[in-house]
């Protein structure tokens, strides 16, 4: 078969399995309304995009999500996308990203920050074979447990109050005393907190 024709050559291409990966998600013409890759790994990268932030700025662009800053590789990258899906399109919501780290030659923070590219990613550090059941079986029980997809909290204080900040990464569109927070994807029986803080 094909697969015991593969060879390990000592290369680790994540921005290009990624990437990959991304491509077949939004091929699919009617896709589904919950979408995750699983990037499996046990060494660093060194191929491709080796860097650790080019990975992870081709991750954002390439899964919908906004990177910390915009650079030449994310605006091609979602200008490939725009044109690819448009803006009302299932294609264009963020995809969900968990990763896992086979034994100790990985590069833990790294997956670690891939899986924090979109919310409701994971990453599991898998130490030995026995373990590795029990890691999908977490992330497949979260992906099929979805309750509510792109989630938006509104934080708003009454009148004489005065917003003063609101601690979360994802928050947006902050005018006057109101702001908006996007949570992504719940899972059932999940909760997360959001920090900010109110002058009375």
């Amino acid at each position: 078969s094909k697969i015991k024709n593969i060879r390990t050559r000592g290369c680790t291409n994540l921005s290009g399995g990624i990437g990959m990966g991304a491509q077949e998600m939004r091929a699919v013409e009617t896709p589904n309304a919950v979408r995750t890759i699983f990037v499996l790994t046990d060494g660093h990268a060194n191929q491709g995009v080796s860097d650790p932030e080019g990975i992870l700025a081709i991750t954002a662009g390439c899964l919908g999500a906004k990177p910390g800053r915009e650079t030449p590789i994310t605006r091609c990258v979602s200008k490939v996308l725009r044109k690819r899906s448009g803006s009302k399109s299932k294609n264009h919501y963020p995809i969900t990203i968990h990763t896992f780290g086979y034994g100790t030659d990985h590069d833990h923070k790294l997956l670690q920050d891939i899986s924090k590219t979109t919310e409701g990613g994971t990453y599991y550090f898998v130490d030995s074979d026995s373990n590795v059941a029990s890691a999908f079986g977490d992330a497949l029980g979260g992906v099929f447990s979805v309750v509510a997809q792109n989630a938006v909290l509104n934080i708003s204080v009454p009148p004489g109050s005065r917003l003063t900040s609101v601690h979360h990464d994802k928050k947006s569109n902050q005018v006057g005393e109101s702001c908006k927070v996007n949570l992504g994807d719940f899972y059932a029986e999940e909760s997360r907190d959001v920090l900010f803080e109110v002058t009375l």
